[in-house]
């Protein structure tokens, strides 16, 4: 039962190896291709298999957030808004606070999504 199965899944089973090489067979390369990008993008320290997505300062490696140096591992929402509204004054030309800026646990419609 499991047999006819997997040779129905593999097309095999109504044909003489056609259906196979024309299904099944067919979509091996995009596995691989599958394999190649995740070895690309997957973080390069030793034993991890996280998304990297940050690179190191000469550009060699790309690190998870766990492992890369300049990331924080425990990110709050505060440090997230706070790093947030450093980066819009700066934009704008002065370190003063934006008035949109939340104090604390006060939060506007805008910020929770």
């Amino acid at each position: 039962m499991i047999w006819h199965f997997i040779l129905w899944v593999t097309g095999v089973q109504t044909g003489p190896w056609t259906n196979f090489w024309g299904g099944f067979a067919s979509d091996l390369p995009l596995f691989g291709v599958f394999a190649i990008i995740w070895r690309r993008i997957e973080c390069h320290a030793p034993g991890c298999h996280r998304i990297g997505l940050h690179r190191t300062a000469d550009g060699k490696y790309i690190l998870c957030r766990k492992h890369h140096p300049d990331v924080k591992n425990n990110l709050t929402l505060e440090d997230i808004h706070a790093e947030h509204y450093a980066a819009v004054a700066q934009q704008n030309g002065n370190n003063q606070p934006t008035a949109t800026q939340p104090s604390g646990n006060q939060r506007s419609r805008e910020d929770l999504g």
